[in-house]
């Protein structure tokens, strides 16, 4: 038997608490959690460098228009791409923005999707500087949670029987 040398082995996704300071432990209902930096610390401090190439991240950030390149540098930062980047690359495994419109026709009214293909063009900018540096940033995978009837991240729309990438569905899967 043989075996793949080159698949990377990853951390299992934590899910960066952006919009929140990097030492928060902010709680979720009944649930406790701790930061993604402060769980990031603690699994490199117990050999888990060791033993991945690098560490999953999940990002949603906010869908406020408008919000700058430096400020999502800043966030990212603060919310584990410091600490992972310190010795092993972060890998964006789950990004994306909530949409609260389905651009359909598919295609047809770039109107429709203009806020949030500026949110992901914005987004793959901060991305972008991650990923020139070295060890940064290794990938950036969008992901849409939903179906072919309902997508609430705006990576695709589903209309008249037609199922098909958005204008930043298409922008958020462009590679780097």
């Amino acid at each position: 038997m043989q075996l793949n040398q080159a698949t990377p082995v990853l951390s299992a996704g934590l899910y960066s608490n952006a919009g929140l300071p990097s030492t928060a432990a902010p709680t979720y209902g009944s649930l406790d959690a701790i930061s993604s930096t402060a769980t990031i610390e603690f699994l490199q401090l117990n050999g888990l460098d060791g033993l991945v190439d690098g560490y999953s991240i999940h990002s949603y950030p906010s869908n406020v228009a408008g919000t700058s390149v430096a400020d999502r540098v800043d966030d990212l930062t603060a919310n584990a791409f410091a600490i992972c980047a310190k010795t092993k690359p972060c890998w964006l495994t789950e990004w994306g923005f909530v949409t609260q419109v389905t651009p359909c026709p598919i295609g047809t009214d770039a109107s429709v999707d203009s806020v949030n293909y500026g949110l992901v063009s914005v987004m793959r900018q901060a991305f972008e500087q991650f990923a020139a540096s070295p060890g940064a940033l290794a990938e950036a995978l969008v992901y849409s949670w939903g179906s072919a009837s309902y997508n609430i991240y705006g990576t695709f729309a589903s209309c008249d029987g037609g199922v098909g990438l958005t204008r930043s569905g298409g922008l958020a899967i462009t590679p780097l």
